[in-house]
């Protein structure tokens, strides 16, 4: 894969020199193979994050904003402000950068919320605009009761203002979001044993541990993106997410507020929260000020192996080598998971199928 600067393809060599202070220099030989491909800037497949400028200034903030969009995530909090001079200057610099979708301020003042729907309508921001609904993972009674009136009227007063929403499968969801999102240990199977009614976009949702949700499947043994977890389960999400046809991915929090300023001491304290201790990392992509986890790195990959999916496939439906493409993309089914909760964890099956991808791209279709 060649990079921004369109480095030529082809076989380089170097080395990198490792100096520890308490011991001997190391040399390590490195040699990349570099395809005739160029990743675009930023890949159209929606990854989102609530993020907050607590305890940033606004540089830091900008920094922190410019770290997700490298890495192909859309900082949605971005949106969420009434201040247009600060929302636009945000705005404005997220979307020279790639910025897909963003989130509005609830609809609560609706005198506040109209004025703040015709400023991003009339920026021409509006197609990319979501908004939450009043009520985080309701449950059935919440949904048919407080969800869908809200849904109803907001989708009167603001044509074309998309709603979404974190929730388990309820009947007539379409009429109280319009992007479900829905942790893969939820009962969505039942959505899909109805017959996958609704034309609500389906999405995958990741916050480590819903509360107000029925599981129908061990939340442990489905990916997850925190910090205890194998690497390769941030980044396996995104073949899964492509063959199930999941139109984006949702990450709880990629910098959660209430970071210290001062250093942070571990304390043996347990804490008060009943289920600690099995969601470390939830909420931290990226540590104060902009500083990238190995996480966010993985879930770049695996966005990236999406992209490398999808163009295999666009070229097996304009019958490009059509077999030898759609036979790559079958054998990701085994080879690399069997469903969302029984997956390959040897990392080198994934990277091996990766290389299949990229050789087939570069014109070398690896049969």
């Amino acid at each position: 894969m060649r990079d921004k600067s369109h480095q030529p393809s082809g076989e380089y060599e170097g080395s990198i020199i490792v100096k520890p202070a308490n011991s001997y220099q190391t040399e390590l030989k490195v040699k990349l193979h570099v395809w005739n491909i160029t990743l675009p800037n930023r890949i159209q497949y929606p990854t989102c994050v609530w993020t907050t400028q607590h305890n940033l200034s606004p540089h830091e903030y900008r920094n922190l904003l410019a770290l997700f969009l490298e890495h192909h995530i859309d900082p949605i909090s971005v949106g969420n402000d009434f201040n247009f001079n600060l929302l636009d200057e945000n705005m404005e610099f997220c979307l020279k950068k790639g910025l897909m979708v963003f989130e509005t301020p609830k609809i609560e003042d609706l005198h506040k919320f109209n004025e703040y729907y015709k400023h991003i309508k009339e920026k021409g921001w509006l197609d990319k605009a979501m908004v939450y609904s009043p009520k985080d993972e309701p449950t059935e009674e919440t949904f048919r009761n407080i969800i869908i009136p809200h849904t109803t009227i907001g989708h009167k007063k603001f044509p074309c203002l998309k709603t979404f929403l974190a929730t388990q499968y309820y009947n007539n969801l379409d009429k109280g979001t319009d992007i479900w999102l829905y942790d893969v240990s939820t009962n969505f199977k039942s959505w899909i044993k109805s017959g996958c009614p609704g034309k609500q976009e389906n999405w995958w949702y990741f916050c480590a541990l819903p509360i107000n949700v029925s599981m129908e499947r061990p939340l442990a043994d489905a990916p997850l993106m925190l910090i205890d977890r194998d690497a390769i389960e941030q980044r396996i999400v995104y073949w899964m997410a492509y063959y199930y046809k999941i139109k984006g991915i949702f990450i709880y929090a990629g910098n959660i507020a209430g970071w210290p300023n001062e250093v942070y001491e571990l304390t043996n304290s347990k804490m008060p929260y009943p289920y600690a201790g099995i969601t470390n990392g939830n909420g931290f992509l990226a540590y104060p000020p902009s500083k990238s986890s190995i996480r966010l790195k993985i879930i770049r990959d695996g966005i990236e192996d999406y992209w490398y999916i999808k163009k295999v496939a666009d070229l097996a439906a304009s019958g490009f080598h059509r077999k030898e493409a759609q036979n790559l993309i079958a054998d990701i089914v085994l080879a690399i998971f069997v469903n969302t909760h029984y997956f390959n964890n040897d990392p080198e099956s994934l990277l091996t199928y990766r290389k299949k991808f990229g050789e087939f791209l570069n014109g070398k279709i690896a049969y």
